[in-house]
């Protein structure tokens, strides 16, 4: 509405204008045509300036800080897809089964066939009381295909079995949960301040013939090792210490195949041997362990814990 003023305002102007210079000889006409002309040039242009502010001023909002509550959707942290190169130690087994396992131990487990992309994916498709399928360790029989895999854990495991958790508004809140190999992690709030639940979202790919296991662990870092420089691991041994070791292997196999995709990355120079022999110490304990490092992400999982058979998956 404002331009359509301003436009008729101009147009009248000129009109009176044309009237006021006919009454002037011809070369005072150009003197006068000259200086209003100038004169409409400079006010359009300060007329452009004030308009190109105001808009500026009203769709650029400073933004709110976010802060989660109970009715919030949760938090959720997205970790991009990348191309895996997965290894197998040994040969598969041969069965239909998936053992699923987590640390802390007794975290619900979700389970839904992978008929969207992960872009697509919602936690809430897969935390529906139908798609419940117990709680770990479990042992399921399972088709052929590709799965999504939820494991939830509530605040009271951790309590259970003696992990202080962060609160939300620290400072080292975000570096306490590093990735486990999840594509999803996300985590829901009592009062915006005190964790309710955490959770972690997997693709499972299951073979015909063949037995898949799965381990997921969101164990909270101690505050003095969150925020690492990389190379580092998740979780550390001083993470796991309070759990019982359970998990049987033959350390010989995996400590070569981990020296071996070092080399093939190399990282033999950046990883040290002290760090590679906790990789090992915390494999007793979780059964899985990653490797953090610039140019991957290695994540060495046992299939079992009495199994001699592992996976390593690297991530670029």
């Amino acid at each position: 509405m404002e331009n359509y003023f301003v436009q008729a305002i101009i147009f009248l102007a000129g009109i009176l204008l044309e009237l006021y210079t006919q009454t002037l000889s011809p070369g005072n006409q150009k003197k006068a045509l000259r200086v209003v002309g100038g004169l409409l040039i400079a006010v359009g242009l300060v007329w452009m300036g004030y308009r190109l502010a105001s808009v500026d001023g009203v769709n650029t909002p400073v933004p709110d800080e976010v802060v989660a509550e109970e009715s919030a959707e949760p938090v959720v942290l997205k970790t991009p897809t990348k191309k895996a190169e997965t290894i197998p130690e040994a040969p598969p087994l041969d069965d239909s089964s998936v053992w699923i396992n987590s640390h802390p131990v007794g975290a619900s487990v979700y389970l839904i066939p992978a008929t969207v992309s992960l872009n697509d994916l919602r936690v809430d498709d897969i935390q529906q009381a139908n798609n419940l399928i117990g709680a770990t360790p479990l042992t399921l029989e399972l088709s052929a295909g590709n799965y999504y895999v939820l494991t939830l854990f509530p605040a009271e495991l951790y309590a259970d079995n003696g992990f202080e958790l962060p609160i939300y508004s620290s400072p080292t809140y975000r570096d306490a949960f590093p990735s486990d190999g999840s594509f999803i992690h996300s985590a829901s709030f009592s009062d915006g301040e005190h964790i309710k639940d955490l959770s972690r979202v997997y693709r499972l790919y299951k073979d015909a013939g063949s037995a898949q296991a799965l381990i997921s662990v969101i164990l909270p870092l101690p505050e003095s090792e969150r925020n690492q420089a990389m190379p580092f691991i998740y979780p550390t041994l001083s993470t796991v210490s309070s759990l019982s070791e359970s998990y049987a292997f033959t350390e010989e196999n995996v400590k070569n195949a981990i020296e071996s995709n070092l080399d093939q990355h190399n990282l033999d120079d950046v990883v040290s041997a002290n760090m590679v022999n906790e990789m090992l110490q915390v494999l007793s304990y979780t059964g899985k362990v990653v490797l953090e490092t610039e140019p991957a992400r290695i994540v060495i999982q046992l299939n079992g814990q009495a199994q001699s058979n592992f996976t390593i998956t690297v991530y670029q």
